[in-house]
């Protein structure tokens, strides 16, 4: 029996894109990160996976009877976080590369077959440090869109 796909493999597909692209890593020298990255980092991307009512795995129907997970559709929030304090603060060009690597691009996910990615949503915000108040972050990027099909062949 094969067993379905493990859906973190798409999270790390994102990761993936994100991390291994040169000009990316330029912009954000302290990398990409899910959910949160270790203290003291001044210019990086967080990758998060929003939990909301819209967010379904699709069922098929199965040619012996019975459904499977079919479609698996999920939002993300990448978003580029600078300190205002660092040199270059380049969130704003980071969040239009991220768009660049993310927007209509395949991803490659085991025991799937990607079916879109795109930006559903722009992000842009100042946050100001909770321990220190002359630091400010400057936040840019998305909410983006993620459908992968289970390949033929993966079922429960």
């Amino acid at each position: 029996m094969v067993s379905v796909p493990d859906s973190s493999t798409i999270d790390g597909a994102i990761i993936a894109v994100l991390s291994n692209d040169a000009t990316l890593k330029a912009l954000m020298p302290d990398g990409v990160w899910f959910d949160e990255g270790p203290a003291n980092l001044t210019a990086f991307v967080l990758v998060s996976l929003i939990a909301e009512v819209t967010i379904a795995d699709i069922g098929v129907f199965r040619a012996g009877g019975g459904t499977r997970r079919g479609i698996e559709d999920y939002y993300y929030d990448v978003i580029a976080k600078a300190r205002t304090t660092s040199a270059g603060n380049n969130a704003k060009a980071a969040a239009y590369r991220i768009d660049q690597l993310l927007e209509d691009q395949a991803l490659t996910a085991t025991g799937y077959t990607w079916m879109t990615t795109h930006r559903v949503e722009r992000i842009r915000a100042v946050e100001v440090d909770d321990l220190n108040t002359s630091i400010h972050w400057q936040q840019r990027g998305g909410r983006y869109r993620v459908q992968m099909a289970v390949a033929e062949g993966v079922s429960p």
